[in-house]
Formats: C-alpha cells, sequence, structure tokens
C-alpha cells in the first residue's frame, strides 16, 4: 500500500461499483470545494495494467476532481481481488451521509453473499448491533411497491422492517392496512397489532411440526421464502412463514389424519355436515381414558388442526346420554348405509307433524289477538294533532324502516357524508351515511321532517307495481 498522486487520465471508473448513477447536481457542493481547495482525502485505486488504475473507493472526489479541471489526484494504491474491492466499495458506500436503509440493506446482503461475512462479522465490522444489521437486511425483502412507498416517505423504518418479515401475498395486504386513505401511515405499534392478528397468530398454529410422519408427509414449503438462516435468524426446519404456504400445509395435515390415522372431523357450532361432530355430538375426553373413545381433528377455526379425544358413541354409558348422536353417525355403527324409514313410520310422523302445525297456528292466532288489543289500547290514548314526542316516535320507526334509502337521499341532499372506521379493522375508514342522514336531521323541525320522510317514501316505491306512478297521480 502506498500513497501517491497520480495523473486523472490513468485512472477508470470502477466496473464493479454497483452505487447508484452520480449526477452534477449532487456534486456540485463537492466541485466547489474540489475547486477552492484540492483533494483533501485521497481516493482509493488498485493497479490495472502499466501505469494504469482502477478506482475502488472515491468515485464522487474523482469525478469532481476531473470537473474541476484538476490534473492529478492523491491515491492509495492498494493491491486487491475483485472480492476484496467489492467489500471496500460497499463499506465505504455505507460511509455515506445519504445512504437509503433499504441500500444498506442491500449493501449487507453484498457483504454477506460475496465477502462471506455473517451478521455477527458485519455488526463488527460497520460498528452496528447484530439487530440493527439484521433489521436492515429485512429490508431487501420488500416487494417493489412496498419500497417504492418508503423511499417516498408514505411509510416509515418501523413500518419497512415489520412488512419486510412478511411473504409478498402478505407484503401486498400489509401496505394497503399501513396507508390511510389520506396517504399518511398508521402509527407502527397499530401495523405490529395488525400483522400480530391477521397473520403471526394465524401461522403460529402449526401442528405438523410436532409429528414426524406428518411432517414427511405434507413435505417442504411451496411459498415460504429460502430458509436464510444467516441473514434472518434462526428458522425451524418445516416452520411456514407464509400464510399461503401455511393454508396449503395445514389442508395437508387434516389430510394426513382423517385419511391415514383415520381421525373423525371436529366441526364448529352446533349442527352441520353429515360426517362431521359438533359441538352438541361428543364429549370432550381430555386426560380421561374411555373404552370408545376416538381421535378426531379440528377442521375449522382459530382451533383448526387441533387433535383431540373424544367420545361419540351412544353405547357409552359415561358419555352417550351427554349429547346428541347425528343419524350418519349411527347408520355407521349399525352397519346401515341409509337410515330406512317404513310406510307407517312416514305417514305416523306426517300425522304427528299435522297435529303440531294446527295447534302452532291456534297458539299464533290467540298471540295475534292478544297483541292486537294492547296495540289498539295505546292507540285509543292518542291525542290529535299529535304532541311532538309522539311525532318523533313515529318518525324515528319510520326511518328505521327506511334505512337503506337514506344513503340516496344524502346524495340527492348533498350532505357530506361522515367518517367512520370499521369495527373488525381500525385502519379502514368509509363513508358512514347512516350517520351522515342521522346527523344532518337534528333539530330538523316537523316539517322538514315529513319532507324528509317523503323523500324516503318515494325513493322506496317499487316502480314496477306502479307505486310512484301514484305520487304522481296523487299531486295532480
Amino acid at each position: 500500500m502506498k500513497l501517491i498522486q497520480i495523473p486523472l487520465t490513468q485512472i477508470s471508473e470502477s466496473k464493479i461499483n454497483t452505487r447508484g448513477k452520480i449526477t452534477a447536481e449532487s456534486l456540485a457542493d463537492m466541485i466547489a470545494s474540489v475547486k477552492e481547495k484540492g483533494v483533501l482525502v485521497p481516493i482509493i485505486v488498485r493497479p490495472k495494467g502499466k501505469d494504469k488504475y482502477e478506482v475502488v473507493a472515491g468515485n464522487r472526489r474523482f469525478m469532481a476532481a476531473k470537473t474541476a479541471g484538476l490534473q492529478d489526484i492523491p491515491a492509495r494504491v492498494d493491491e486487491l481481488s475483485d472480492d476484496d474491492a467489492k467489500e471496500v466499495q460497499i463499506i465505504e458506500n455505507l460511509q455515506r451521509e445519504d445512504v437509503h436503509p433499504i441500500e444498506e440493506g442491500v449493501a449487507y446482503r453484498e457483504l454477506i453473499e460475496k465477502s462471506k461475512y455473517d451478521v455477527a462479522g458485519i455488526a463488527a465490522r460497520v460498528g452496528k448491533s447484530e439487530n440493527y444489521v439484521r433489521y436492515r437486511l429485512f429490508l431487501t425483502n420488500l416487494i417493489p411497491a412496498v419500497a417504492q412507498a418508503f423511499r417516498e416517505g408514505q411509510i416509515y423504518d418501523g413500518h419497512a422492517q415489520i412488512i419486510g418479515r412478511l411473504s409478498p401475498e402478505d407484503q401486498k395486504a400489509a401496505i394497503d392496512a399501513a396507508i390511510t386513505y389520506k396517504g399518511t401511515p398508521i402509527p407502527v405499534k397499530e401495523l405490529k397489532d395488525w400483522v400480530d392478528y391477521r397473520i403471526d397468530k394465524i401461522i403460529q398454529n402449526q401442528p405438523w411440526l410436532k409429528n414426524a410422519e406428518a411432517n414427511e408427509f405434507i413435505g417442504p414449503c411451496t411459498k415460504c421464502p429460502p430458509n436464510v438462516p444467516t441473514l434472518f435468524g434462526d428458522i425451524h426446519d418445516g416452520r411456514c412463514t407464509d400464510k399461503a404456504c401455511w393454508e396449503i400445509k395445514m389442508k395437508k395435515f387434516l389430510l394426513f389424519m382423517i385419511e391415514k390415522k383415520g381421525a373423525v372431523k371436529i366441526g364448529n357450532g352446533y349442527g352441520g355436515r353429515s360426517g362431521t361432530f359438533y359441538d352438541e355430538q361428543y364429549t370432550k375426553l381430555g386426560n380421561k381414558k374411555c373404552e370408545h373413545g376416538i381421535q378426531g381433528v379440528v377442521k375449522e377455526g382459530k382451533n383448526i388442526g387441533k387433535v383431540i379425544s373424544i367420545c361419540a358413541d351412544p353405547a357409552c354409558k359415561e358419555h352417550g346420554k351427554k349429547h346428541t348422536i347425528p343419524d350418519w353417525f349411527k347408520n355407521k355403527l349399525s352397519g346401515k348405509k341409509k337410515m330406512v324409514v317404513t310406510e307407517e313410520q312416514k305417514k305416523k310422523k306426517e300425522e304427528h307433524e299435522a297435529k303440531m302445525s294446527a295447534a302452532q297456528k291456534k297458539r299464533e292466532l290467540i298471540m295475534k289477538k292478544k297483541e292486537a288489543e294492547k296495540f289498539m289500547e295505546i292507540a285509543k290514548k292518542f291525542t290529535w294533532p299529535l304532541n311532538e314526542n309522539m311525532f318523533n316516535v313515529i318518525f324515528d320507526r319510520l326511518v328505521e324502516d327506511l334505512k337503506n334509502e337514506q344513503k340516496d337521499i344524502c346524495l340527492a341532499r348533498g350532505w357530506e357524508p361522515v367518517k367512520s372506521k370499521r369495527s373488525y379493522d381500525k385502519t379502514q375508514e368509509y363513508d358512514d351515511y347512516e350517520k351522515t342522514f342521522s346527523e344532518n336531521i337534528k333539530g330538523a323541525s316537523a316539517e322538514d321532517k315529513v319532507r324528509i320522510l317523503v323523500e324516503l317514501l318515494i325513493h322506496d316505491a317499487d316502480t314496477w307495481n306502479g307505486e310512484r306512478k301514484k305520487f304522481l297521480e296523487a299531486l295532480k
């Protein structure tokens, strides 16, 4: 290594430097400084033939010197291979004040992939923590749309680090959740909560990881990004990091448990498809023993893939009476493919249903008569004209029945829509026309309310059965 003054005509730019294009505008301040003071910090070059050199680090200083009209430049000459030169260039580029976090992550990745560093080695080399380096590496996973949003300031460093951990498909959903309709980002904490709820909690449920036979049957991930522990931290073998891939593997796991292991399907709620046990049709055994116990696997919901031991046999003395037994399972236990109903049984069933139907109709008629009597008692107490309180009660009741027409009335009257947030996703806003309607009729006079009610009724009138025509005829 030696320090000498080298004529600019003997130096060429590096062909392996991946740094972005340098414009004249970005060099303006440096050119002015070089014209006044010269190049104060030597560039680094390597020999490229007799009396020829290639810039390894300091390309901006080299270009500024040429533009400023200098004849030579101070340089440190090092014998460097392509790999060594590349490492020096990457480290030198990282020292720039204007380096973007994504470019920083790309530089760290290049050091790992081309210079055989690990995360710890890079951290020591650049004077950063291992977590800092790993967070920057996550940014190299960003899909173009997210990277662009980050560069343009639509999201910040914290948002990008969270999204960079996700698969491309999940990143698309996350960036939509991260940017509000006004183009501003939601708080980083809200985005983290969104990812935890919508993605992480779901894919953390991977029951095949503890079952070697199931893991072999399912096979490796098909959509998850490559497992590169050196870059992004250790990932358990076989663990899904992509929601789409997780869904494929979960379906295979259910297939394995049902077809290979003979587990019965467990559903959520009460009653459903044939071949599936629901809440009222079995008893969970837990750690208890039962000679009629069988293995079941939850096929849906938040506990999907969970394997449990159940009793669903009507012959069980302890559990048989605690739950209903579906017909398909009775037939399975008795060996029948389909329940056979005799003509006598069918006739008795029809007679029973007819009797129950007649009794039900009689009860309904009695109830309606009693309700009608109550209605008339209230109606008799009305005084005419209606007082303000009674009118408002009637108005509110009719408006409630015409709720579907409120949006069109808001649009027709030019009322500015009120923004509301959805209960299931606080990051999304929508035009709440029910609230808009409610806000705009506050304090309206009785006459205004009657006008609004007429507008609602006209809009609700069905063109096909002539209701609107009746309105028009009544105006004549």
